[in-house]
């Protein structure tokens, strides 16, 4: 949603802008809190004048101004049909990082390491103290931006194809009058000429660079894109500001406020900031001093703009309650690196179990070999990640809602017919609508892929699984894997600080010979040949209704995962078995391919919609050969190079989809 028009609503008798009218020149202009505007150039007989021009000369300037402001004869003009540009063109653009004390907190938490032991309420506290002993001994943390990066309030803003987290900033801005130059703190003041208003975007997946840790920051990249920092609308003087350090700054999403803080909460004040920066550069005459941006960015909120702007989404699910059953499920890095793009990271993290090695045991539990596993989704998040079903269920439920989305449960769709432009579809509930596009995700034995004439379904792959979840044994805090045995594979995964589930890969049977209410018996019986954290878990075994009995299936869709406007994703467009647990991954980064796409700004056609297709079709390929592979080998008692095939493919999946 774009911003309302400017309005003149400022503190004190006029304040300060640039604007132009249509095919004309931009001009420095005051603004009156009726909305009226004076074009400076001729009011102060000066035709080349700019605003940063009005700066050098702040002090034989302002008196002028204030006689201007009361002078109702002149020459105003309605600001209504007026462009507003940035107030002014600095030459110097310096920008204090870190300097909210709630929103440093809020960025620690959420950057902290994967394998770091402390609760989200630990490490709080502990950042906490951190700041309150930075802001009474430390120094201010500066850094300089460019001006360039500088665009209008009500300009659009475009986005670099590298920008995949981008991120709002707000943040206040000191506009310099009087050159400073090594001055003191009790001097500064007297150097800020007026304050107005910076909106700081940074894209989140560029602030630090991975190739070179030791570098650190990347704030070309990340914060310096042209249009990057939009200003303004006005730049108010600073004898109508009582106390900078008392403002209340507030930014809303599409209507919904995302930040409200004062700047009361900054570690270091302006006056601080002006002196800091002064002892190491000349501050010149409408240069700016960001002070930094306060707590409530998207990362905070899980609400990074990914693109996403601007589409409305009817999401449709048939079960009533929008709950699924199951035990547990792993996801490897490549996983959480889009659960981190869409926000939910840090609830996924602070309910999940994280690990970065795989054990080999014997049946009889004896360990023979514990190995490091690669970090698909990059340095900064755990190679895997154990954690129950429902929970993920629950998180990306919530977060689905605090999109905007529309949500009908209890509700199934059906396709009647499209063009070229549109889809019109049934919903069970009676009611039809006409979509841009519809996104199949109805899993393995899709409908919607059957109704679209699309012939591909699953074929099993001579292998099952028994899964239950159990209580976490102290001595377990990774994956361990037995091969051989009863089955062809026992192993558990972690799912939380008091949770894992327990599973059992053996030939598949046909279900209907198992009776249900048998299942906790038969995977009592089955686990009865493996020893080590088993033995805890068997006896946790007593409730069929916990345990889950699934074949193994392999799915591809070869051709076009479209027709017209319907798109598969997900268990509707492939499948594989959990040998590499790559399932939930590769659904996942379907999604956010297409969205990706979606919202590139091309045209929603057959060409973007083959894009996707392509860029998906060789990665999901192949994880499905080398989960296929991985578990044919065991079926035929052949000794495969399980880590030379399982290490080759989690490297190719580092790279980004």
């Amino acid at each position: 949603m774009k911003p309302a028009a400017a309005s003149a609503s400022f503190s004190g008798p006029f304040a300060l802008g640039t604007f132009s009218a249509p095919g004309q020149a931009s001009f420095p202009g005051l603004v009156s809190p009726h909305g009226l505007v004076l074009d400076l150039r001729t009011a102060l007989g000066a035709p080349a004048l700019t605003n940063r021009g009005i700066f050098e000369r702040w002090g034989e300037t302002l008196p002028r101004l204030h006689r201007l402001a009361a002078d109702t004869s002149a020459d105003w003009r309605p600001l209504e049909g007026l462009r507003v540009h940035a107030p002014v063109e600095p030459r110097q653009v310096f920008q204090s990082g870190a300097n909210y004390r709630q929103h440093v907190i809020d960025l620690e938490v959420a950057h902290r390491a994967p394998d770091d032991p402390r609760t989200v309420g630990e490490a709080r506290a502990e950042v906490a103290a951190v700041m309150d002993r930075r802001a009474a001994e430390d120094l201010p943390y500066v850094f300089i931006g460019l001006p360039s990066a500088i665009t209008g309030p009500f300009d659009d803003v475009e986005l670099p194809d590298h920008a995949e987290q981008p991120d709002w900033e707000l943040e206040l801005a000191a506009v310099i009058g009087e050159p400073a130059h090594r001055v003191t703190v009790e001097e500064a003041p007297g150097h800020v000429a007026g304050y107005t208003i910076a909106n700081d975007l940074t894209d989140r997946a560029t602030v630090f660079r991975r190739d070179m840790k030791a570098i650190g920051t990347d704030w070309l990249r990340c914060k310096n894109a042209p249009g990057f920092t939009p200003l303004g609308p006005w730049i108010v003087p600073t004898e109508s500001i009582t106390d900078p350090g008392d403002l209340r700054l507030t930014l809303k999403l599409n209507g919904e406020t995302m930040q409200d803080e004062s700047t009361e909460d900054m570690l270091f004040g302006v006056a601080r900031l002006v002196s800091y920066i002064s002892q190491s550069a000349r501050l010149l005459p409408g240069d700016l001093v960001l002070t930094g941006s306060p707590a409530g960015n998207g990362l905070h909120w899980g609400r990074l703009l990914l693109r996403r702007a601007g589409i409305d989404v009817d999401l449709v699910e048939v079960r009533p309650d929008w709950n699924v059953r199951g035990s547990g499920i792993t996801l490897q890095g490549n996983a959480l690196r889009v659960l981190r793009d869409i926000g939910v990271w840090d609830e996924v993290r602070e309910n999940g179990f994280g690990f970065d090695s795989l054990g080999l045991t014997a049946p009889d539990g004896t360990l023979l070999h514990v190995g490091e596993v690669l970090r698909a989704g990059g340095d900064d998040l755990p190679a895997t990640l154990g954690m129950q079903r429902p929970v993920l269920q629950r998180i990306l439920a919530d977060a689905v809602r605090a999109s905007g989305a529309t949500v009908r449960l209890g509700t199934t769709a059906e396709i009647l017919g499209q063009d070229d432009t549109s889809v019109t579809a049934r919903l069970s509930a009676g009611t039809e609508g006409r979509y841009d596009l519809v996104v199949a995700a109805d899993g393995l034995h899709s409908a919607t892929r059957a109704a679209l004439g699309i012939d591909a379904g699953p074929e099993p792959t001579g292998m099952a699984i028994w899964r239950v979840p159990a209580p976490r044994p102290d001595a377990v805090e990774r994956s361990d894997l037995a091969h051989g045995g009863p089955c062809y594979i026992a192993g558990y995964t972690p799912t939380g600080t008091d949770t894992l589930y327990a599973y059992l890969v053996e030939p598949s049977r046909d279900r209907a010979t198992i009776p249900p209410e048998s299942y906790a018996k038969e995977m009592r019986r089955l686990s009865e040949g493996y020893g080590g954290a088993w033995d805890e878990i068997r006896d946790s075994i007593t409730d069929s209704a916990q345990v889950n009995y699934t074949t193994f299936d392999r799915m591809l869709v070869e051709g076009p995962w479209h027709r017209g406007r319907a798109v598969l994703v997900g268990d509707a467009a492939h499948c594989c078995p959990p040998t590499m647990a790559q399932g939930a991954a590769m659904a996942l980064e379907d999604a956010w391919v297409l969205s990706e796409l979606l919202t590139s700004g091309s045209a929603w056609d057959e060409k973007l919609l083959t894009r996707y297709y392509e860029r998906r079709l060789h990665r999901v390929r192949m994880v499905v050969d080398a989960s296929v592979r991985i578990g044919q080998w065991q079926l035929d008692g052949v000794p495969g190079d399980v880590p030379g095939l399982m290490t080759a493919t989690m490297t190719a999946l580092k790279e980004r989809p």
